[in-house]
């Protein structure tokens, strides 16, 4: 029986606010990082930046794609935690696990 092989995909999200750290980072991915696929979500109107800076092997995909149906219980959690100031990061995180379960 042969074995099946399982791909492996490197999720990744940006904003503008890291483009120039992004472009470096979508071409060192590859290279250090073995994987069958990779992507990057990011914000829909940041989508033609994205496409220009990010290396041709690294997918570009609008955020909204996943619909992020967490992001107002989210805010609603982290106000009542008086922790908005973090809402950035927990949000990528839950756009990961999004995108992973996609």
């Amino acid at each position: 029986m042969a074995a099946s092989k399982t791909r492996t995909t490197v999720v990744s999200v940006c904003t503008l606010q890291h483009a120039d750290v992004w472009f470096h980072t979508s071409h060192l991915l590859p290279e250090f990082v073995k994987a069958d696929d990779y992507v990057v979500y990011v914000p829909d109107d940041q989508l033609d930046v994205f496409t220009s800076v990010t290396n041709g092997r690294v997918r570009v995909e609008p955020e909204d794609r996943l619909g992020a149906p967490f992001r107002a219980v989210l805010t609603e959690s982290l106000d009542r935690a008086n922790n908005l100031k973090r809402f950035g990061w927990y949000y990528q995180q839950f756009l990961k696990i999004q995108a992973l379960l996609e």
